[in-house]
C-alpha cells in the first residue's frame, strides 16, 4: 500500500480522489494571514530563468486576477503554498528549468468557498521582471507578479519549514530525457494506457490536464489508484504532480505482476515520455525508464 505525503503535513488531511474528474481537497484550520512590515499545448523548455531562484521565503502576489492584496506564495522543491488573509492553500509542485506545474490538494477550513487559485494553476513558466518575477501561462501571458514584500504573520505551521533548496535537486533542474524521446504533439499522450495483460490497471491522460490511475489488487498495483495534473513540454519532456490519495489497500499483501507496474504507480515521477506505436514509456528525471503501458 502506498502512502502519499500531502503538502504541509502538519495541517493536511487528505481525502480520496473522485473517479470522475478534478482534484479533491482536504480542509484544514489555520490562523489568519496578516501583513508584517519589510519587504494543454506543448511549450518550450528553454529559458535563462529557473524556478530554483524562487524557492524558499515568501513572495507577495501582485496583479493576479481575483487574488486578495494580502497574499503570499511560498515554493519548495515539492510544494506550492498560497497564504491568504483567511488561511492557506497547499498543493504539489513539479519543476523543470523555467517551467512549473502546481496543483491544489488542501486548504484552510476558514477560507470557505474562497479556496481556488486559477492563476496559479495556469502558471507554466517564470521570467525575471526587475526586482521580481512574472508567472506566465502557456501562451506567454502574465498571470501574476511576485515580489519580496513582507510575509504572512508568524505561525508554527510554517515557521519550522526550512528555507532554501531542500530535497532532490534533480527535480528542479532540466531533466535528462529518456532514450528515444522526441518532440511530439501533446495529443500523442492523451487517452487511456494500461498494463499489458491487465486492462484494469491503467492511466488516463485527460483533455483537462489531469491524469487518473486505476489500479487493482489482481494486478498487484493496489486498490487506492491515484491522480494529479500533467503538462507536456517541448521535446517529449513532461511535468506531473500527484494529489494526495486515500489510504485504501488490498485485503491481502500483493506483489506487482509486471516490471512495468511502476508506470501506473509512479506517474508523478515522469519527466519525459516516448510513444512508439501503441506503447507509452515514461522516464524519470534521470532518464531511467519507469515502465511501459499499451493502448
Amino acid at each position: 500500500m502506498r502512502i502519499l505525503p500531502a503538502a504541509g503535513a502538519a495541517l493536511v488531511v487528505a481525502i480520496a480522489l473522485s473517479a470522475c474528474g478534478g482534484p479533491p481537497g482536504a480542509r484544514v484550520d489555520d490562523p489568519r494571514v496578516t501583513t508584517s512590515p519589510t519587504s494543454p499545448a506543448p511549450t518550450s523548455s528553454a529559458g535563462s530563468a529557473s524556478v530554483t531562484a524562487l524557492m524558499g521565503g515568501f513572495w507577495r502576489v501582485r496583479d493576479a486576477e481575483g487574488e486578495p492584496a494580502e497574499s503570499w506564495l511560498r515554493l519548495t522543491p515539492l510544494s506550492a503554498t498560497l497564504f491568504r488573509p483567511g488561511g492557506r492553500i497547499d498543493g504539489g509542485l513539479a519543476v523543470q528549468g523555467d517551467h512549473l506545474l502546481a496543483d491544489q490538494s488542501s486548504w484552510s477550513m476558514s477560507l470557505g468557498d474562497d479556496r481556488a487559485a486559477p492563476w496559479l494553476a495556469a502558471a507554466d513558466r517564470v521570467r525575471r521582471d526587475g526586482d521580481g518575477w512574472l508567472l506566465l501561462d502557456v501562451d506567454g501571458e502574465p498571470v501574476a507578479r511576485l515580489v519580496r514584500d513582507g510575509r504572512p504573520a508568524p505561525s508554527k505551521q510554517y515557521e519550522t519549514e526550512p528555507d532554501g533548496l531542500q530535497g532532490a535537486p534533480r527535480r528542479l533542474s532540466e531533466a535528462v530525457p529518456g532514450a528515444g524521446v522526441r518532440d511530439v504533439p501533446a495529443s500523442t499522450l492523451a487517452g487511456a494506457w494500461h498494463l499489458a495483460g491487465h486492462r484494469e490497471a491503467s492511466v488516463s491522460f485527460r483533455d483537462d490536464g489531469t491524469w487518473r490511475a486505476t489500479t487493482s489488487c489482481a494486478s498487484g498495483t493496489g486498490a487506492n489508484g491515484g491522480g494529479g495534473r500533467f503538462r507536456p513540454l517541448a521535446d517529449g519532456m513532461l511535468l506531473t504532480t500527484e494529489y494526495a490519495s486515500s489510504l485504501i489497500g488490498c485485503s491481502d499483501p500483493v506483489e506487482p505482476v509486471s516490471p512495468d507496474a511502476p508506470a501506473v504507480l509512479e506517474v508523478a515521477k515522469a519527466r519525459s515520455f516516448l510513444v512508439d506505436g501503441e506503447r507509452l514509456t515514461l522516464f524519470d528525471a534521470e532518464g531511467a525508464a519507469i515502465g511501459s503501458l499499451v493502448r
